[in-house]
C-alpha cells in the first residue's frame, strides 16, 4: 500500500540540503543540549550503490559527547540543531530534531546528515 508522506528538508553547515528521518508533523527547528541527545540510536549508512539485501540497522549509544556501540566517535552541537558528529573516523555534518515518532507514539529525537564526500547517515533515538 503506498502512502504519500512529507518529510523535513533542512541544511547541514556546508549549506547541503539533508531530509529529516520521520515524516513532517509540525516540528520547528530549534538548538538542543546534549541532555536532549543522550540516549540510545538505530543508525543507517547510505550505501551509495543498490544493493540486493536489505540494509540494516546498527545501534549506538550517545553520552555526554561521546558514541559507542557499532560507531565509535563524538559529537559536537551548534546553534539551531546543527551538528558535527564524527562516526568511526568520518564527519557527518547535519542535523538533530526531535520528530513524532509514528510507531511509539512519542517525541524522540533524530539526526540526519552529510559527509563532505556526499554519504549520507541517519539515526533515531530508540
Amino acid at each position: 500500500m503506498h502512502e504519500v508522506r512529507v518529510h523535513a528538508l533542512l541544511f547541514n553547515a556546508d549549506g547541503w540540503p539533508v531530509i529529516a528521518p520521520r515524516r513532517y508533523a509540525g516540528e520547528k527547528i530549534e538548538t538542543v543540549s546534549y541532555g536532549d541527545v543522550q540516549g540510545d540510536y538505530l543508525i543507517i549508512e547510505d550505501q551509495n550503490a543498490i544493493v540486493p539485501d536489505t540494509i540494516v540497522s546498527q545501534g549506538i549509544t550517545i553520552t555526554d559527547k561521546k558514541i559507542s556501540g557499532d560507531y565509535s566517535g563524538k559529537v559536537e552541537l551548534g546553534e539551531q540543531g546543527l551538528a558535527t558528529v564524527q562516526l568511526n573516523g568520518e564527519t557527518v555534518n547535519g542535523h538533530f530534531l526531535p520528530q513524532w515518532d509514528e510507531y511509539t507514539e512519542k517525541q524522540t529525537m533524530t539526526f540526519t546528515g552529510l559527509t563532505p564526500e556526499g554519504k549520507a547517515f541517519m539515526m533515531v533515538r530508540k
